[in-house]
């Protein structure tokens, strides 16, 4: 095999493994809903979050004008460790588009 190649065979494994290693990301505390899945219920409408993480969690809707605080159902861990969590939509809420935002024992996600 010519050496540029070898060298292109290389830097391509290279870039492969770095691209699974960054996709593999332990810091993502929230698994669902993201950015590009999002939850889409109707105000009194239940939704189910994934996520890694232990304590107590509170959970919140928030957009840049206000926050409204959810009533969570927390299910205990997966096999593959994560927590389920079923919250509910205040009947009162605004149609619109939210930020989820979590506590877990006081460390904000």
């Amino acid at each position: 095999m010519p050496r540029c190649n070898r060298i292109r065979f290389f830097i391509t494994c290279f870039l492969a493994l770095a691209s699974w290693l960054i996709a593999a990301d332990p810091v993502t505390y929230i698994q669902a809903p993201l950015m590009n899945r999002p939850a889409i219920v109707r105000p009194g409408d239940e939704f189910e979050i994934e996520f890694t993480g232990s304590g107590l969690m509170t959970a919140q809707l928030q957009t840049p004008y206000f926050s409204q605080s959810l009533d969570v159902t927390t299910v205990p861990y997966d096999l593959d460790g994560l927590r389920h969590a079923t919250v509910r939509v205040p009947a009162d809420a605004y149609f619109e588009l939210y930020n989820l935002q979590l506590s877990l024992d006081g460390v904000t996600i």
